[in-house]
């Protein structure tokens, strides 16, 4: 099965790992342009034959998915030490737990008060 991958970055062996065994061999289909128009992205996932996304994309990216009726699969990663570390980000070591699914998400802004 196709699994679309929506990041810059490409997968860690684990995440490659996970999701062979979640879609028994997966095929994962490479989307290293996740700043594009939401329309074009929609349609290259679509025209890809993947049944799933995995996106590690800008929280306003998950939010017009979402409103796309597109719910992606997130990874979920854990701080950790050097040692048990498969990615180092900012001077932060993590590695990867799991894949979750996006359910839903909503942007609440609220103005500020300028005195």
């Amino acid at each position: 099965m196709k699994v679309y991958w929506l990041s810059k970055h490409k997968p860690l062996k684990s995440q490659l790992r996970e999701l062979n065994r979640l879609f028994d061999s997966a095929e994962v289909v490479y989307d290293e342009n996740p700043f594009d128009d939401i329309r074009k992205i929609v349609k290259r996932f679509t025209e890809s034959g993947a049944v799933d996304m995995v996106a590690i994309v800008p929280l306003s990216v998950l939010v017009k998915l979402n409103e796309e009726g597109i719910k992606p699969l997130i990874p979920r990663m854990r701080r950790c030490t050097e040692q048990e570390a498969e990615i180092r980000k900012g001077g932060v070591f993590y590695r990867f737990v799991r894949f979750a699914r996006l359910k839903d998400i909503r942007v609440e802004v609220e103005d500020l008060c300028v005195r």
